[in-house]
């Protein structure tokens, strides 16, 4: 008999999440499955090989083996009761105040219902909540945009890294984690060897901010100065249009526990760089890059 669990999601950061017409909103299960799908494979590197990857892969998610073998995906899910703004917008790049979109705004809030076989193989809501938190989904969910959390997984609606170690851990206890004091990060390695995708090596905590668009500003402006400092060092490093290069890099917001005023905190994680052949990222200049993100003024 399937089971059915029902979470309650809260947006943390401007959701920009569009069906076919990309002027109207639309709360897409699509897009949450396809993160819980991409962060799965983000801690799960160490197959011996691609298609063993994406055989156990499509054991969870669904997927086509081969020519006659196919899997059914373990859950589905879908969006009910949502409680959101589609009337305000905001600015995908802060220093374009022309360039905006129609998004959902922080604090609202949708649930997500999972329809799942008994015993899944993963940890279904800390997947959920762990691919909210590190990415999100929609436009710019790798520069701040579309985070969200299960409203209800911790009650202070606190996340810091201990929380995330932990979400971590559930869905793979075989990682190994290690805590770098002096930078607020968690540091992910495997005993074995890696396969050349963009699996986790990252999670680094950041400064705190009154509101979402401080989290936004920042990052945008950071992206600007190093464009524009070193463009071919930032392509080669960072992400480029064309070749298509997806950034490594994945700033997030979550909320920050705090309650002077200051609720967001920023969050990097940085997975492993796949870049096309013409491209060699340059890993001091993805550090230099997080650092100026992560930087703290006085807390």
């Amino acid at each position: 008999m399937l089971e059915v669990r029902r979470y309650r999601c809260q947006i943390v950061t401007p959701m920009l999440l569009h069906g076919a017409d990309p002027k109207a909103l639309e709360l897409r299960p699509t897009a949450l499955k396809a993160a819980m799908r991409y962060w799965w494979r983000a801690l799960h590197p160490t197959f011996p090989n691609g298609k063993a990857l994406y055989r156990a892969e499509s054991k969870i998610f669904g997927g086509t083996w081969g020519n006659d073998e196919g899997n059914q995906a373990v859950f589905s899910l879908r969006i009910e009761n949502p409680e959101v703004t589609t009337d305000v917008k905001e600015k995908l790049l802060p220093h374009k105040s022309n360039f905006q979109r129609a998004a959902y705004q922080p604090q609202d809030q949708f649930d997500v219902v999972i329809t799942a076989r008994p015993n899944p193989p993963i940890d279904l809501p800390a997947m959920l909540n762990l691919a909210g938190i590190l990415g999100g989904v929609g436009q710019r969910s790798r520069r701040g945009f579309g985070n969200f959390m299960i409203a209800d997984e911790w009650k202070n609606a606190f996340i810091g890294l201990s929380e995330i170690e932990q979400l971590i851990g559930k869905l793979n206890p075989d990682a190994e984690l290690s805590y770098d004091a002096t930078r607020h990060r968690i540091i992910v390695t495997h005993q074995k060897n890696c396969l050349p995708i963009p699996y986790l090596e990252s999670v680094e905590l950041g400064h705190r901010l009154e509101t979402h668009k401080g989290l936004i500003a920042k990052t945008s402006q950071a992206t600007h100065d190093y464009l524009g400092r070193d463009r071919s060092s930032y392509q080669n490093s960072i992400g480029a249009a064309e070749p298509r290069f997806a950034s490594p890099v994945w700033v997030s917001g979550i909320n920050s526990g705090r309650y002077d005023g200051r609720k967001i905190r920023s969050l990097v994680s940085r997975v492993h760089a796949v870049p096309p052949k013409n491209r060699t990222p340059d890993p001091a200049f993805q550090d230099h890059f997080i650092r100026t993100l992560t930087a703290r003024p006085q807390d």
